[in-house]
Parts: structure tokens; C-alpha cells; sequence
């Protein structure tokens, strides 16, 4: 029965099955060209010379609510579809789902590197995320004695089946094959064929669920956003198989893929190794790619939800009604306003996938595998549908006509399932799900089967060793020699008469060469067949394919004792060179020095300070004294002989005392303390203040402007009175150099003057000197004291 709006949803959920396809059977060697679909790299150096699958299938259906065992599977036919999926509780559902079917697919070797694929596929895969149970069985009316209920959902429901189909062309490539090392790449080229794609997508709905007086339930207080469109075949209406190759919709594809495999004995099939190698990691990027559709206007609209507090809707309006019923019915309704025309195309993206796997070879046939499926597809994409992440345990055993493998999967959506793989010459079959079904419950349920045939590769010949016997056959026969005369040995011309015939008879061995195959052959004893032995006339290891343990820098210390295996070195120190610990250039060996670093010059050790004055002999001038770098290792100079070294010497080329910093001492008449009587006191004031205010540019003779006014107070003084006389003294304090400071102080003394003479005073009447640091009138060893020493004293005189 037709059950609502999401009805081409739960129709297709019938028949469709789980997200990893062939559990078990995907990761065996004996795929022949169906390896292409799980990892194209896999054709590469595959056990087939070529292979042609006539068909194969996987089907069935899983989700993360409904379970089952095969014991009670038949209590679930006779139920709705909904009840067994959403349950009693009606939770949320989330289910994925395909079927893949493998059509006539061939393989074949080009050569020994490169092999070639040609192949079909058809797949249907859906998903149902997040789907509200409760607004499901609504619409079914199913909700009597659990209402009233509120519907209240903030995720993106969606709903959606994707099918086409896919042909492809595979190339498979040895890319390196050295020693142990094997590694192969493999790329697919997809046309792909769109038959159909139905999507629904419910987002933001909330609302409340109740019954009328009839038991009929209704939803009230409603909003949200609908969705629902189809394209391409209509598998809700009159379908028919023919419409599958209407291909109304197509695109393109990829796949790509790697492959490394470690072989302890090299490209060779062992009884050890029957598929070479020991380990194997894998890894692809599957189902690249987007099918453009056009969407069916008449099945394909988006609406808003609006349904008041006193309105009532529904569900069961839906119930038996086509896709085409449902939209017109939407488009008619009250409760539901269309938001926007159908758009011409859009484009749904395959189910992007990452594979990876490690295979371990346990003993001969026995292996055990660790396989990974992971989505790198958009889940909120509503055109789109994509695989969930699972990861697998498969052990197995597998030979040429035979197979069997136990595939334990965990699933992000429907948890843990067991179940088991057979293959038996050209046929295989099996189920991901189907020990768990047996033995517990279930929320998966799977099956694959099908057939192909190959011509597998030859095995290696059995070795032999090819030795040569040799048969002896003696024969008589007469040989005519020249005896040489005495003559000839002289080596002149003999005559005739001097030669003499003499006729002997001579026996000659023929050897008669005939060769003959022998048992195998191990020519060095080593263990190792001679076929697969690198080194046949040298003892050897398994693990050097039959050579000796390598020496690879040619040191004399094979590579399994050599910690440098490709540095020269010595069995002392592990095959690596003699260490230099302090990194200087001089080996441990020959350094005096090991932990300092030095000089070869000085056997590793650093350049020798013979006085230990920091300077080393190298740039010493005076090796036996100790000086200081800046003298190249001499000491302090006294350049005038004062007794006062340079660096201390405030005059370094005038001699000078001790207690005045090297400098000579300036004999000054001490200045009279005592007021001049016969100035007023008033006049000396004014002249001290404007000494005390002069000020000048730091380190230099240039007066601030704000001193200005100062010196015309002490202008007018003279002015006023013309029988006074001025004398300019200036002073710095002892900081720096006491040639400079003295020059300093005379130039200031001088500016002032300068500065009174402009102003109209007779020059005559200013007299101006400096005397340095002389003189102090406060101590110089704190900055108020210098800040006081620095001045310049006016004198007034009568």
C-alpha cells in the first residue's frame, strides 16, 4: 500500500541494500577484474592472465532502529513498513542503502607492468537521516492512545535514492618493483548514466500530533519546510525494467587508487608466500564525480509549512495518493505555500568514498585484513546520496579455486555485524550480517552472489639447475708431422733433402657435449634455491635474498652491525667514522681537547693564552704580560709618562698629576669671596642672578634664548654705570675629556661676552676665561653636584 509523502522512499528501502558492498569478498586476490571496484591498483600484477565477470550482486538493507534474527524474520512481513522500521517507540531512523550490481566486465595483461579493464556497474543507493518517527506513523494514523504529542525536530530530514549506471575504463600500473618493494597505482574513467533520483527533505518542523473524536489523528501549530522532487524513472508508478536504460541524465567519474606490498623474496610465488608478499596497505579515493538531472516539474516542489493553533490537518490525506497526487494535493492545500519554481537542472554527487586496508600474510594461505570505508561525501547535500563509515576484521584463507573469509564490521549506523564469504572456482557467495543473524539480532540484513571466470597465472616452474655431462670418444688418426732441420731452428730455409716426412699415429679426444635437468639446485649451500637466490656462488641470508649481509660503504662492517650504513667507519665505533664530540674538525682520536673545540694546529684544543689575560697568543702582542684586547694583549699605555695610563687620563699627551686625572693643574689666584664695598648690593644681586640663569645648548657654546633676558639685565648694569668692569669665568664639571672641557668652558665664557659686546658694552671692560673642571663648588660625584660645577661666573670690579 502507498503509504504518504515519503512513500517512494519506503518503497525503495525494500530493495535496497548495504553500505559496504561484498563484506568479506572485497579483499581477496582472487577478484579477478571486480578488484577494479574496491581499488583499481588491484588489476595491476593481479593472479589472472585475463578475467571476465558475467555478473554479480549485493543486496539488501540496514538502519540503526530495527533489528531481526533469523529466527523470528518471519514475524516481520505482514507488518507495516513503518512499524518495522521506526518501532514502537518511534524513534529517529537513519538508514543507507544500495544495490550494486557487477555487469560483463573483462581484464587483461598488456604486458607485465600494465593491465587494462573494461567494465559495467548499476548501482541504487539511498538514505534515510534523521526521519521523525513520530510524523511517519501520523500520517499512517498510528499514533492512537500516545497523543497528544509534540513534533519538534531542528535537524534536516532527509530522504533521498540515487540510481545509474557506470562504464569504465581502468588502467592498472606497476610503478616500482625493486628488491622487496612493490608498489602499483591504478586510475578509472567513469561515463555515468543517470536513471533516476527522488529526494524529500523536511527541515525546522515542529507542531503538535492529537485525535479527533473519530480517532483520526491531526496535526495543529504547525511549521517547517517541505520538500520533495523526482527525476528521471518514477519507481512509484508504473515502473517498468525497460525504463532502466532510458539514460536521461549523465555525467562523469573517477576513481583512483595505490597498492605497496612488502615480498620478503622479490616478484616470485613461494610455497611460503603464495600471493608474494607479506604485508600489503591499500588505498583509494572512490566515486568522483556528479550526474546532472533534470527535475520532473509536475513531481518536484518546495513548500512552507503553516498550520495555525486552530487549524487541524490531516496526515492521513496523503495516504494512497502518486507523487503527482502529492504535489498537486500540496500545491492545492492551505497549509502548504510554494516557495520557488522548479529549477531546469541540478547536480547529484556520487557517494564519495576513502577505502584503505592492511592485509597480513599469516602463514601460506592464511591472511587477516583490516579494511576501512570512509565518507568524504556532503550529508546535508539533499540530491545526494553517501556511504556511512564502517571498518572491518576479515580473516581468511584463500587459495586458487578456493576461498573463505569472516568479515567482523563495525558500522557507525548499525553497529557490529559478523558474517562469511565463500568463493569456490568461479562462483562466490555470501553475507556481511549473516552470523549475526543466527546467532543474536541484527539491524542489518545482506547478500551477494555471483560469476566470473578467469585464466589464472601460471605458477613459477618448479626450479632446476641446468649441468652438462660429458662423453668421451676416442678416434685414431694419422697426422703427417715435419721433423726441422738444425737449419730451421737457426731459422734459415731449409732445403728440401733436410726435411724428412714422418708419418705417426695420433690419438684425439672429441668431446661429445650433451645437457641434461637435474633436481634444484642450491649451488652456496645457503639454503636458498638457486632461481631465487641473488647470490648463487655465495652463502647468504633469506632476508638478502641470498646474498651476504650487505656492507654498503665499504667499511668492513656488514649493515646489521653498522649504525652509519653509509658513512665509512670502524668496527671500534659501530661502522661510523671516529666521532669529533666537540665539532671542531679533529677526530676524538687526535684532540687533546675532546669536548672543547679547537684547532688541528693545536691538537684540537683551543688557541693557548699564554698570560691568561683573555687575549690568545695568536693576537697577543706581549704573550708573557697580561694587557687587555684593546691593547692586542699589552697593557694600558701611559702615552705621557704622568703615571696616569690612557685609559684613566683625562690628558693622555700632556703630562699631568694623579689627583687631577692626568691633566696638568691650572694656577688660578683664588677669586676674591668678599663683595666689592663700593658696589651696591643690589647691582651684585642682579649680576649673580643672571650668571646663575645663563644657560646653553648641551655640549656646546650656544646660549637659550631664555637666557636673553638675563644678560640685558647685566647690559644694563654696565650701562648705567660706566667705571665697572666685568670678568667672565666658566666652568664644567670633571665628566669627559679634560681637554674638551676646558675648551668648553672658554668658549661659553666668551659667548657671553660675545653676547655684551653686541649690546653696545666697550670690549675693553669684559674680560673671559675657562678653567675646565677647576674649581669646584660641589663634589662631582653625584649629578646635583656636577649639575652646579657646570656655570659660568660674572665678577664685577670697580
Amino acid at each position: 500500500m502507498k503509504k504518504s509523502l515519503l512513500f517512494m522512499m519506503l518503497i525503495a528501502v525494500t530493495a535496497i541494500g548495504f553500505s559496504q558492498s561484498f563484506p568479506g569478498y572485497s579483499s581477496g586476490n582472487y577478484t579477478g577484474v571486480n578488484g577494479v571496484f574496491f581499488n583499481p591498483a588491484n588489476i595491476a600484477d593481479s593472479r589472472y592472465r585475463w578475467d571476465f565477470n558475467l555478473i554479480g550482486i549485493h543486496a539488501g538493507v540496514g538502519n540503526n532502529n530495527a533489528s531481526f534474527s533469523i529466527k523470528n524474520i518471519g514475524d516481520a512481513f505482514g507488518k507495516d513498513l513503518d512499524s518495522v522500521l521506526f518501532g514502537s517507540s518511534a524513534k529517529n531512523t537513519s538508514a543507507l542503502a544500495n544495490i550494486d550490481v557487477f555487469g560483463p566486465s573483462v581484464l587483461f595483461n598488456i604486458n607485465s607492468k600494465t593491465s587494462l579493464a573494461l567494465t559495467t556497474r548499476v548501482r541504487t543507493l539511498a538514505n534515510i537521516k534523521d526521519l521523525d518517527g513520530k510524523l511517519i506513523q501520523s500520517i499512517d494514523n498510528n499514533l492512537s492512545g500516545s497523543l497528544p504529542l509534540t513534533l519538534s525536530s531542528d535537524a534536516n530530514q532527509k530522504i533521498v535514492v540515487n540510481g545509474w549506471a557506470d562504464f569504465g575504463v581502468s588502467l592498472g600500473q606497476v610503478l616500482y618493483n625493486e628488491n622487496k618493494h612493490f608498489l602499483k597505482g591504478g586510475v578509472t574513467l567513469k561515463y555515468l548514466a543517470g536513471v533516476a533520483n527522488t529526494h524529500a527533505n523536511i527541515s525546522n518542523f515542529t507542531g503538535t500530533a492529537d485525535e479527533d473524536v473519530f480517532g483520526d489523528t491531526y496535526i495543529t501549530n504547525a511549521s517547517g519546510a517541505v520538500s520533495v522532487g523526482i527525476s528521471g524513472v518514477n519507481i512509484s508508478d508504473d515502473f517498468e525494467a525497460s525504463d532502466l536504460t532510458k539514460f536521461k541524465s549523465s555525467g562523469f567519474g573517477a576513481d583512483i587508487g595505490f597498492a605497496y606490498e612488502y615480498r620478503p623474496y622479490g616478484d616470485v610465488i613461494t610455497e611460503k608466500y603464495p600471493n608474494k608478499y607479506k604485508y600489503k596497505i591499500a588505498l583509494s579515493l572512490m566515486d568522483m564525480g556528479t550526474i546532472k538531472y533534470t527535475p520532473d516539474a509536475n513531481r518536484t516542489g518546495s513548500y512552507s509549512v503553516n498550520i495555525s493553533n486552530v487549524q487541524k490537518w490531516y496526515p492521513q490525506d496523503l495516504e494512497g495518493k502518486s507523487i503527482e497526487e502529492i504535489k498537486t494535493y500540496l500545491d492545492g492545500s492551505p497549509y502548504f505555500t510554494n516557495l520557488a519554481a522548479v529549477a531546469a537542472s541540478y547536480k547529484a554527487s556520487l557517494p564519495t568514498n576513502i577505502q584503505f586496508g592492511i592485509d597480513y600474510n599469516v602463514h601460506k594461505g592464511l591472511y587477516v585484513a583490516l579494511n576501512g570505508q570512509l565518507n568524504a561525501a556532503k550529508k546535508e547535500d539533499k540530491y545526494s546520496a553517501y556511504y556511512n563509515n564502517n571498518i572491518s576484521l576479515i580473516p581468511r584463507y584463500e587459495g586458487r579455486g578456493f576461498g573463505v573469509s569472516v568479515p567482523l564490521t563495525y558500522n557507525e549506523l548499525s553497529s557490529f555485524t559478523a558474517g562469511v564469504s565463500l568463493r569456490v572456482g568461479p562462483v562466490f557467495i555470501g553475507s556481511g550480517s549473516i552470523l549475526s543473524a543466527l546467532t543474536s539480532k541484527s539491524k542489518q540484513a545482506d547478500l551477494h552472489f555471483g560469476l566470473r571466470f578467469g585464466g589464472l597465472k601460471k605458477k613459477d616452474k618448479v626450479p632446476v639447475k641446468t649441468t652438462t655431462v660429458v662423453e668421451e670418444t676416442v678416434y685414431k688418426k694419422k697426422v703427417v708431422k715435419r721433423k726441422a732441420s738444425k737449419k730451421e731452428d737457426e731459422k734459415e730455409t731449409p732445403k728440401a733433402a733436410d726435411v724428412k716426412q714422418v708419418t705417426e699415429t695420433k690419438v684425439e679426444i672429441i668431446k661429445v657435449m650433451d645437457t641434461v635437468k637435474v633436481a634444484a639446485a642450491d649451488t652456496d649451500g645457503d639454503g636458498i634455491l638457486d632461481i631465487n637466490d641473488k647470490c648463487p656462488g655465495v652463502a647468504g641470508l633469506f632476508v638478502h635474498n641470498g646474498c651476504p649481509v650487505p656492507d654498503t660503504d665499504g667499511d668492513g662492517v656488514n649493515d646489521e652491525m653498522d649504525s652509519c650504513k653509509t658513512i665509512p667507519g670502524s668496527i671500534k665505533y659501530h661502522g661510523c667514522a671516529i666521532p669529533d664530540t666537540d665539532g671542531d674538525g679533529v677526530n676524538d682520536e687526535l684532540d687533546k681537547c675532546v669536548t672543547t673545540a679547537g684547532l688541528m694546529k693545536y691538537s684540537g684544543c683551543p688557541i693557548p693564552d699564554t698570560d691568561g689575560d683573555g687575549v690568545n697568543d695568536e693576537l697577543d702582542e706581549c704573550l708573557t704580560v697580561a694587557g687587555s684586547a684593546k691593547y692586542k694583549g699589552c697593557p694600558v699605555p701611559d702615552t705621557d709618562n704622568d703615571g696616569v695610563n690612557d685609559d684613566e687620563d683625562k690628558c693622555p699627551g700632556l703630562a699631568g698629576d694623579k689627583a687631577n686625572f692626568g691633566c696638568p693643574q691650572i694656577k688660578k689666584e683664588t677669586i676674591k669671596k668678599e663683595e666689592p664695598a663700593n658696589i651696591k648690593k643690589d647691582v651684585l644681586k642682579k649680576i649673580s642672578t643672571a650668571a646663575k640663569g645663563l644657560q646653553f645648548a648641551t655640549g656646546k657654546s650656544v646660549i637659550l634664548k631664555k637666557s636673553f633676558v638675563q644678560l640685558d639685565n647685566v647690559v644694563k648694569v654696565l650701562k648705567a654705570d660706566p667705571e665697572l668692569t666685568l670678568e667672565i669665568n666658566g666652568y664644567t664639571d670633571n665628566v669627559g675629556s679634560a681637554d674638551k672641557n676646558l675648551q668648553l668652558s672658554k668658549d661659553r665664557a666668551n659667548a657671553a661676552k660675545a653676547y655684551l659686546v653686541k649690546k653696545g658694552i666697550d670690549e675693553s671692560r669684559i674680560t673671559a676665561d675657562g678653567f675646565g673642571a677647576e674649581n669646584p663648588v660641589a663634589p662631582n660625584k653625584t649629578a646635583a653636584g656636577r649639575l652646579k660645577n657646570r656655570r659660568v661666573e660674572f665678577i664685577l670690579n670697580k
